[in-house]
């Protein structure tokens, strides 16, 4: 278990859950995998696709300090892990993208879930409408240009 990690973010446990069980409802008969976003200054964002059903992106309020970072990881051990806790303000640890996500309570160190990522290409990493989908996608038609 790491003594200190890369990026830490406080959220609201009601809001988080609120928000991993919209996104949820997209991706539960696709991939299962949320994707979690941490940017100090911007807060958390969570997303989530299913190519027949759309597109899920919500933002939760919460304080992150450290790198930015994102993560894909399955949604119901995520969901799972923020469900037991009984403090009002959940705990979100990371230590970059490959790393396992650490979740805990804010007031006590007495529970501790570590949630694997789930191994996704870089292009499944960026959530819908952001800068670096935008890039990818431009940079995409450039290629097929050339190709022609």
């Amino acid at each position: 278990m790491p003594v200190s990690f890369g990026t830490t973010a406080l959220v609201e446990r009601g809001a988080l859950i609120a928000a991993i069980e919209r996104v949820d409802v997209v991706v539960r008969d696709y991939n299962r995998v949320v994707v979690i976003s941490m940017t100090p200054g911007e807060g958390c964002v969570l997303s989530g696709r299913a190519p027949e059903f759309g597109e899920a992106v919500e933002n939760v309020q919460s304080e992150v300090d450290g790198v930015p970072v994102t993560i894909g990881v399955n949604v119901k051990f995520f969901h799972d892990a923020v469900k037991v806790l009984d403090d009002q303000t959940v705990k979100l640890l990371f230590n970059g993208t490959d790393d396992h996500m650490v979740v805990r309570s804010n007031a006590s160190d007495s529970f501790v879930c570590l949630v694997a990522p789930v191994d996704m290409g870089k292009d499944q990493l960026t959530r819908p409408g952001s800068q670096d989908e935008i890039e990818t996608f431009e940079q995409g038609s450039e290629s097929e240009g050339d190709a022609l």
